[in-house]
């Protein structure tokens, strides 16, 4: 999943041949999740763009596709212990968990 407030993008389902150039440097979400799970085309033409990746973001994006157990090109770089996408409910109840702990919520309504 890919998610950013700098770039505008939501959470996007990121498959390593599809959507991770690690060789150019960035990753390019071209599809999203419908409510079934499938991989669909977004709703305008301008949801569609490139996210500059750091040499460093790239790194640990390999060494995670590397030790998980979907490696191969088609696989989803992040994904549920049978391979299939993350959903964006699970996916945003995890980091706002992660974000509460690490006292990142604390004042924000809703949180």
């Amino acid at each position: 999943m890919l998610e950013h407030p700098a770039t505008g993008y939501r959470q996007a389902p990121v498959r390593e041949s599809e959507d991770v150039d690690f060789d150019g440097g960035f990753v390019r979400a071209r599809k999203q999740l419908d409510r079934a799970g499938d991989r669909v085309e977004p709703k305008t033409e301008e949801a569609v763009r490139g996210v500059v990746m750091v040499a460093a973001l790239g790194k640990l994006l390999r060494e995670h596709k590397a030790a998980s157990g979907y490696s191969q090109e088609g696989d989803f770089v992040f994904c549920t212990r049978d391979g299939k996408p993350l959903q964006h409910r699970n996916v945003s109840r995890a980091f706002g968990a992660v974000a509460t702990r690490a006292g990142l919520n604390e004042g924000r309504s809703g949180a």
